[in-house]
């Protein structure tokens, strides 16, 4: 019962901040409707709401989760505008609210209404780890694939894919994955100079001279 109580107060909040906040009206409200009533469905089949959880998993009972790494840099280096960014804002909440199964609803349904976004496709990958707690799994894989592909020459999605190995628990795989990335990148690429500062903390970490701790997400600029 607690978690349909935190999903409906968000909805509300989120649904009040688009009709008093952003001033949506008639049709312009639509994509966020959808979006609730998907993530709604999402919740009852992957959620089982009437089913206790077992209480190291019920994280919508600890309230907001704070920012996470991938989230910090998605927002810092992804710029997502409009209607898609209603959306991942939309499922952003919801997993803050520990509801991982509606943000994979949520951003599914955002990807098949606009394939073509490497942003919201790249939020879905992600989406589908932290349901799978943490976990590469194929499915993670293969949406980080295909964001790949969508991105064509722009690395972000090559990028977060290895950001996503980090929270895994494999920083050699995301090591490898960025020294790969990086080394294919034109000289004059701004996404070069990102990289150089993860792959820094590596180094760093080798020679011995910083705690084991994960990259930090907050220092240097994006590439825009």
């Amino acid at each position: 019962m607690g978690g349909w109580l935190v999903f409906l107060l968000l909805g509300a909040a989120a649904m009040a901040g688009l009709f008093w906040g952003a001033r949506l009206r008639g049709a312009a409200l639509l994509p966020p409707l959808a979006a609730l009533f998907v993530a709604a469905a999402g919740y009852a089949v992957e959620g089982r709401p009437d089913l206790p959880g077992a209480p190291h998993q019920d994280r919508a009972s600890r309230g907001l989760a704070p920012d996470t790494l991938f989230m910090v840099e998605h927002q810092r280096l992804l710029k997502v505008y409009g209607e898609p960014a209603q959306w991942a804002v939309f499922a952003d909440g919801l997993t803050r609210a520990g509801e991982d199964g509606a943000a994979v609803s949520v951003l599914a349904r955002a990807v098949e209404k606009y394939p073509a976004n490497a942003a919201l496709r790249v939020a879905y990958a992600h989406s589908l780890l932290v349901l799978a707690d943490g976990h590469m799994t194929p499915a993670v894989l293969l949406a980080f694939e295909r964001a790949r592909a969508v991105a064509g020459s722009d690395p972000s999605a090559a990028y977060f894919e290895g950001l996503a190995w980090f929270e895994s628990g494999d920083p050699l795989a995301a090591e490898q994955s960025w020294r790969a990335l990086s080394a294919a990148l034109p000289p004059a690429s701004p996404w070069r100079l990102v990289l150089a500062e993860r792959l820094h903390v590596f180094d760093l970490l080798r020679a011995g001279r910083l705690p084991a701790a994960p990259p930090d997400a907050a220092g240097g600029a994006g590439p825009g």
